[in-house]
């Protein structure tokens, strides 16, 4: 479909799954959504460990699809503007072209986002940054 855009969205180097998978398998899944028209690729770890983020990032951009890698919120001690922003500089060094953040549980507050939001940019440098919120909280809209 080279008409219509079209997201893959997976996670990292688990892919479409929760197991890792070899390096040649994640290679090939990158080769074959790029042969089969795809052009906008999401990726992240749901522990926000960015080595499984490596090999993705790397075939992905290989075979030409735009990449944008996500950072996992919730809410911990150690889950700190400073993390996430660390976390952020680490992807951006891999050579994405947009950072997001992924909220699964639904958990962002308004107040939250408001010393997050900024930390996050920074960290992003010129990237543009995303929000993928679930609505299991009501907080979303």
């Amino acid at each position: 479909m080279r008409d219509t855009p079209l997201i893959v969205h997976h996670r990292g180097q688990s892919l479409f799954t929760f197991e890792l998978f070899p390096d040649d398998v994640v290679e090939f899944a990158a080769e074959r959504i790029a042969a089969n028209g795809i052009r906008y690729h999401t990726t992240y770890d749901a522990l926000n460990d960015v080595r499984n983020l490596e090999v993705p990032v790397r075939a992905a951009k290989a075979n030409g699809l735009h990449t944008v890698a996500g950072f996992v919120y919730t809410v911990s001690p150690v889950h700190t503007d400073e993390y996430y922003a660390g976390k952020i500089r680490e992807m951006v060094a891999l050579g994405i072209d947009g950072v997001f953040l992924k909220d699964p549980s639904g958990l962002l507050t308004p107040e939250r986002a408001v010393t997050l939001v900024p930390a996050a940019k920074r960290a992003c440098g010129a990237l543009p940054l995303q929000i993928h919120s679930h609505c299991l909280s009501g907080l979303a809209p």
